[in-house]
């Protein structure tokens, strides 16, 4: 059986649990039944320590409990599956607690001076910088490509965007 967790978002755990254990009504979406579950579904789904850590992990964020989700974070490498939400976890906590502490809702400046005051842990990230929306990686084999041939043709871009994992549309 494949490990359900993964085909849940952040949003989707209370859907999941609902169809699970067959409850449809009388269930308050809040975070107090949410920790009640995670006893039960981590005694009875969770295949391997990185899904238990990422119940944990969720839990803490919609608890306000933002310091222990940090640590769960810093403390073990996740699996790469769970990287994308994780760090939108990270990215969430962080400009939640400048926002209670300024009073107001954070700007774009905001959350970028947060993310540059509080980056990524290594736990969570695979630690190659991006620069525009590209990883450094892809940025630089679209600049070899293009510096040996500055119009290739629709294969060769299909080819480029197998290469840098891009879509066509991004290599274009």
């Amino acid at each position: 059986m494949p490990n359900p967790i993964s085909r849940i978002g952040l949003i989707g755990i209370r859907q999941f649990w609902i169809r699970r254990t067959g409850i449809w009504r009388n269930r308050p979406n809040s975070c107090k039944s949410l920790a009640i579950f995670s006893g039960y579904f981590l005694l009875t789904i969770l295949q391997s320590d990185s899904d238990c850590a990422f119940l944990q992990a969720l839990v803490a964020f919609h608890r306000g409990q933002f310091k222990e989700l940090y640590s769960i974070l810093e403390s073990r490498p996740f699996s790469t599956i769970y990287h994308a939400r994780l760090q939108a976890l990270w990215l969430r906590g962080h400009y939640a607690e400048a926002e209670l502490s300024r009073g107001r809702p954070l700007g774009a400046v905001g959350k970028y001076r947060i993310r540059r005051r509080y980056p990524l842990p290594r736990t969570i990230w695979d630690g190659e910088q991006t620069s525009y929306c590209f990883r450094e990686r892809s940025r630089r084999a679209l600049r070899e490509w293009y510096a040996q041939n500055p119009y290739p043709s629709p294969r060769q871009k299909r080819e480029l965007a197998e290469m840098t994992g891009l879509t066509s549309v991004q290599v274009v």
